[in-house]
Parts: structure tokens; C-alpha cells; sequence
């Protein structure tokens, strides 16, 4: 809600899950938005129900193609490129000529934050200045997301070291991923 609300758009009413807990029923009085509880069993009615079910089933697909050898453990480093890849799929609920990312964040510029298959195994250069002079030239990785605040940059994690890097010079293997 925050990100939206940043972004210009307030909410003026809420419909929820009958199962919701105290707390966030606290938090949306507080918040003073009108609300509606759906009724029992009729998920129908509630369209967040709906966008949980596609999340799931795209973050399910993106698993699937992520490289074999993929740290399972780290399934949460692919969230974030997943709900960008389902906002730019999925319409805009205000203007349906645009996309969901569109309509909250303006129109996703491609050439400057590239995507590719999360999950897929690569090699992140390093630079003369990030090696021992008879070092490897790149580490082994695997992307899980564009570098959002970089240009062109690519976010790798690197097993080893159990974190993730921007970098902006990247080797797919190519028999692990299609771009």
C-alpha cells in the first residue's frame, strides 16, 4: 500500500477475506478505509483471491525454469522479478490499454533494466580491479532479477559468498537458458 500510495493512488474502500486476522483489521481502521468482508467460501468475490492464484502459478513457472542446479533455498530472491513480469502481463483495472506495472510505475523501459529467465546460471565479469592479476575474470552466479536503482545492471547471486551483486556484464550459459 505504501508503494502505491508513493506512486499517487489511495484506496477509498477494501474488500477482504472474512479470515482476516485482528491486527490487520486494526490497521485498516486506523487507516480509516471503508470495508467489506467477502462472504464465507465465495473467493469468487474477492479479487485479491484471484491475483493470489495467478502469482502462484506464475512464480510456479518461473521455478520450473530456473537452472537445475538453482539453490532451492533461495527461491525468495526470485519474488521481485516475478511480480514485475506478472504487473507488465497482467492489465491495468483503471485504464486496460495499460499494463498493471505501467499504470502504478510508468511505462517499463527495457532497454535500461534488462530481464532475463530468473533462475539461470551465468558468469558475473569481474573487473581488473575486482581480481588478483592471475584471477578468473568472472564468478559464477545465477540471475534472479534486473538491478532496478542501476543501469543495464543485472542482480546475480553468487553461491559462494551468499549474496547478490549488481553487474553490468553477464555470460548466460546458453544450453541452461533461452533468451
Amino acid at each position: 500500500y505504501e508503494v502505491l500510495q508513493k506512486n499517487g493512488f489511495t484506496a477509498k474502500s477494501i474488500r477482504l477475506d472474512n479470515e482476516i486476522s485482528q491486527m490487520f483489521l486494526d490497521e485498516v481502521l486506523n487507516s480509516k478505509l471503508s470495508h467489506q468482508k467477502v462472504p464465507v467460501n465465495n473467493h469468487r468475490t474477492n479479487q485479491a483471491e484471484r491475483a493470489i492464484q495467478d502469482f502462484k502459478a506464475h512464480f510456479i513457472s518461473i521455478l520450473s525454469g530456473a537452472d537445475p542446479e538453482f539453490p532451492t533455498k533461495c527461491w525468495d530472491l526470485l519474488i521481485p522479478q516475478t511480480i514485475i513480469t506478472l504487473n507488465l502481463l497482467r492489465d491495468s483495472k483503471i485504464q486496460p490499454a495499460l499494463s498493471a506495472y505501467a499504470q502504478v510505475h510508468g511505462p517499463f523501459d527495457y532497454r535500461s533494466t534488462p530481464l532475463a529467465p530468473a533462475g539461470c546460471k551465468a558468469i558475473k565479469h569481474e573487473r581488473p580491479n575486482q581480481r588478483t592479476s592471475w584471477g578468473d575474470h568472472g564468478t559464477d552466479g545465477y540471475y534472479v532479477g534486473p538491478a532496478m536503482d542501476h543501469y543495464r545492471n543485472y542482480q546475480i547471486y553468487n553461491p559462494k559468498t551468499k549474496s547478490t551483486t549488481p553487474t553490468d556484464t553477464i555470460h548466460f550459459f546458453p544450453h541452461h537458458c533461452v533468451i
